[in-house]
């Protein structure tokens, strides 16, 4: 990773007071010198490109950024600031990164002063609807929680213990693991399970696919996400996953409870409320930055 692009700023929208690290430079970068910035959703690692690198060369970036030797993280997004949108590499729909698009917007017009707080309308990739994101904080830890309107979401059970929740931009199957447990000693058995019932349940061309284990009981409800996006032909153990959380409370809150906190493998947790009222979800958790500087791809 190479120095921060100190490259006196142009001029500015007047809405913004300060401008971050992606939206100094408006024009196409080459390939070989790109101005990110990283986020951890509630560990849910994520790299934010600006959405000026072409179409055709995002699937090739992420697959090389997100490896241990590069920007080591979960997934790609690209953003435009100016438009308020957010498109995930595969095109999926991705809760956290929509959260932390928010934190980057408030860090964008940050004064500097002290915690603050905004909230924004905005759209990503996947999702039919356009969202409101409300932050609050000071760099680098902010608090992002997403008011999503709901489209129809289909819960279909596909076995004991199984049930596949469709939301619009991903597809989660939830494993209860009181009846399938996870196999901790042996990720690449439990790749394969996932894998198994991708094919089993005909969802190899789903843009995303996650299979969540989870379970809820006196210690608390708690996931483990092992996700597959199609476009982008990655497999990840994430160590957060707000979809999946959104799919698991879709499921559990139909008995008439409207709360729900899940409890992510990086150890956070994710807070979920439900408002059958305006067919709308409420998600809050945290969003830290963690890094922002120029990529040499």
């Amino acid at each position: 990773m190479g120095e921060p692009n100190n490259t006196p700023q142009g001029t500015e929208d007047p809405g913004t007071r300060r401008t971050p690290f992606l939206a100094r430079n408006a024009q196409v970068q080459a390939m070989s010198e790109l101005p990110f910035s990283k986020w951890s959703p509630c560990g849910n690692t994520t790299i934010f490109f600006n959405d000026t690198v072409p179409s055709g060369e995002r699937r090739e970036l992420a697959q090389k950024c997100l490896g241990p030797g590069e920007l080591a993280a979960e997934q790609v997004g690209f953003i435009s600031p100016s438009e308020r949108h957010l498109a995930m590499a595969g095109g999926e729909f991705c809760l956290n990164a929509a959260r932390a698009f928010g934190a980057y917007l408030l860090h964008a017009m940050s004064t500097g002063s002290g915690d603050e707080e905004k909230t924004f309308t905005i759209t990503v990739s996947g999702w039919p609807h356009p969202m409101k994101v409300s932050c609050r904080g000071k760099c680098p830890h902010f608090t992002a929680m997403l008011t999503l309107p709901l489209p129809a979401v289909t819960v279909s059970p596909v076995g004991e213990g199984l049930a596949l929740v469709r939301l619009p931009g991903i597809t989660h199957l939830l494993l209860d693991t009181t009846l399938h447990p996870f196999p901790r000693n042996d990720r690449s058995r439990a790749r394969q399970t996932a894998l198994d019932f991708q094919k089993r349940l005909r969802l190899t061309e789903e843009a995303c696919f996650g299979c969540i284990w989870w379970k809820n009981d006196d210690a608390g409800c708690a996931i483990i996400p092992l996700v597959h996006v199609l476009e982008t032909d990655t497999l990840i153990f994430e160590q957060s996953c707000g979809s999946g959380s959104l799919a698991l409370a879709i499921h559990l809150l139909s008995s008439g409870e409207s709360h729900l906190s899940v409890g992510q493998p990086a150890g956070s947790s994710l807070a979920i409320s439900m408002v059958p009222e305006r067919r709308e979800v409420l998600v809050e958790g945290s969003v830290d930055l963690i890094a922002e500087g120029t990529y040499f791809g």
